[in-house]
């Protein structure tokens, strides 16, 4: 395998891209394996930051033939682009996301889709896409389970953003 090189919409603050994308780089290169960040910003982005000199520039001069790149949550028309010039170079492309509604503009140029859920995993290839793999999140850490012995109401927080979209297939 080649070099392993990740573009991602953010740092460690954003719990997707530290389970899916930080902590497999990690692993990846405590196992011996050449794995570079390229991309990983310390704000929220959809956006891939380089221009299109610098993506040139990336796959001409430094991505070679079977290496891989990563893209985590980015989906703008400059990352698919992006993609073209990676496919072009006959590098792998893995494109990892855990959001609605599915990207069909860099889906096509992946070799592969990482989705986190059973549903939407699903739901991509109910669109048609074969490329898709499902891998849960891994727990960030263990804990035993606190029993509940004064049988107090649970309360629940929701992280993320609210879009109605996103429940209508659980009501």
């Amino acid at each position: 395998m080649g070099v392993f090189y990740w573009f991602l919409s953010n740092n460690e603050n954003q719990a997707s891209v530290r389970m899916q994308s930080i902590r497999l780089h990690r692993l990846m290169v405590a196992e011996g394996y050449h794995s570079e960040m390229i991309q990983k910003p310390d704000f929220f982005t959809t956006e891939l930051l380089l221009n299109r000199s610098e993506q040139s520039y990336f796959v001409e001069e430094i991505l070679q033939e079977g290496d891989v790149v990563a893209i985590h949550k980015l989906n703008s028309v400059k990352t698919t682009f992006f993609a073209e010039l990676v496919k072009s170079r006959n590098a792998h492309l893995i494109y990892i996301t855990c959001d609605y509604p599915i990207n069909i503009h860099l889906t096509p140029y992946a070799d592969l889709v990482v989705v986190p859920s059973k549903k939407l995993l699903e739901i991509y290839q109910d669109s048609g896409y074969n490329n898709v793999q499902y891998l849960p999140d891994a727990p960030e850490r263990f804990i035993n389970p606190k029993i509940n012995d004064n049988n107090d109401q649970l309360r629940c927080v929701w992280f993320g953003t609210y879009d109605p979209k996103k429940w209508e297939s659980y009501t």
